[in-house]
């Protein structure tokens, strides 16, 4: 079998070519002509998704596999995420505002989609009852953190997402103002990774990442983004980067230990649990959009990182996902190895042998007995 990848692979599917050239898979130059596997780059780039409806299908009787779904942007952009948990919270009645901060979209070329006036109703509500009134706009793009800013002013807000200049959608989220802090009183994210299969089955890496702000949490300096957004895209650019932790990232096992010293609970009890529920139920909410079973043309799996916040009270909140995530040298070599053994293998075992489950070494199947079944009702 033949593989193709583009020039611009992300470390862990650069870690996952490798280890199919072990396994025995011939690399391709270029992407013409037949192949059986692709692996893209930044947002699927150099995949060629119409070739397979195609070409593939009826000249050459092969069924490409990839490593992006085409629906996967349901995921990856942040105003599709809002909008596919908002649906799946209604079907299933799980209450998505308990555990996603309180969200509003702009549509630049949509008036009648974009929710400003119901944005301005909340921004009212919240004076009048004197509550925090700090709000944080995303654009759609969940790879343009430097674009992404915290504001406390109406007017500052219309006018910043109303420019030409950018012209994309964005999300206004209530900002959460609480969060819980590292020592030097920094704000920090949790990021976890998701891996979906061909048969749209899900695991989680069970080590996730601690992403650090190099600047002391300060309210009264919404500009300050070291202070406010914990993205290493953001972060490198500070002086301190890496004063702290090392490239401003510690693994959860690290930041677990800390928080059972610091407040006397267990991380593994108190935290992890949320943030296994909270994913199971994000990615139930976009399934049915990648576009993947029922498609004989092509089949899929992808590696999706996943953010989240954790505030005062230990609650966990969803912050969005990530379709090319970058991952921490030290995980790559076991995630690629398992991405092979769950993903790619069992696709292809003619070449590389039956799949094992005692060879997949972290991932873990993501729906236990007290999570949600597809269709989002516990099993």
């Amino acid at each position: 079998s033949q593989v193709t990848s583009s020039d611009s692979l992300c470390s862990i599917y650069e870690q996952v070519a490798s280890v199919l050239k072990d396994h025995g898979m011939k690399q391709k130059k270029d992407d013409k002509g037949r192949f059986h596997l692709v692996l893209g780059g930044k947002n699927g780039s150099g995949i060629p998704f119409k070739r397979f409806a195609q070409l593939f299908k009826w000249d050459y009787g092969i069924t490409p596999h990839c490593n992006f779904f085409r629906g996967f942007i349901w995921y990856h952009k942040r105003e599709k995420m809002i909008q596919v948990l908002r649906g799946y919270s209604n079907e299933t009645g799980w209450d998505a505002d308990s555990h996603v901060p309180e969200s509003f979209l702009f549509f630049p070329d949509s008036a009648e989609d974009s929710e400003l006036d119901k944005f301005r109703v909340a921004f009212e509500s919240s004076t009048k009852r004197s509550r925090d009134n700090i709000w944080i706009l995303k654009p759609s793009e969940t790879t343009r953190t430097e674009k992404v800013q915290v504001k406390d002013d109406f007017d500052e807000i219309m006018s910043y997402i109303q420019s030409k200049e950018r012209a994309v959608p964005y999300v206004i989220q209530r900002y959460i103002s609480n969060p819980l802090l590292l020592p030097g009183n920094r704000k920090f994210d949790l990021r976890y990774f998701c891996l979906i299969d061909h048969k749209l089955q899900a695991y989680i890496f069970p080590e996730g990442i601690c992403r650090s702000c190099s600047s002391e949490y300060n309210m009264d300096n919404l500009c300050d983004q070291f202070a406010h957004l914990s993205s290493k895209k953001v972060q490198r650019k500070h002086k301190d980067f890496g004063a702290f932790e090392k490239n401003n990232e510690m693994s959860t096992e690290q930041f677990a230990k800390w928080y059972s010293a610091e407040f006397g609970e267990s991380f593994d009890r108190q935290v992890a649990p949320q943030v296994k529920e909270i994913m199971a139920r994000v990615v139930n909410s976009g399934k049915s959009k990648l576009e993947n079973v029922g498609h004989a043309d092509y089949s899929a799996f992808q590696l999706f990182a996943f953010d989240f916040l954790l505030d005062k009270e230990s609650k966990v909140w969803f912050l969005e996902a990530n379709a090319t995530p970058e991952i921490h040298q030290t995980l790559t070599t076991e995630m690629a190895n398992d991405i092979v053994e769950i993903a790619i293998k069992p696709i292809f075992e003619d070449l590389m042998g039956k799949a094992s489950p005692k060879n997949i070494k972290r991932f873990e199947p993501l729906y236990e007995d007290e999570l949600v079944s597809c269709n989002g009702n516990k099993k």
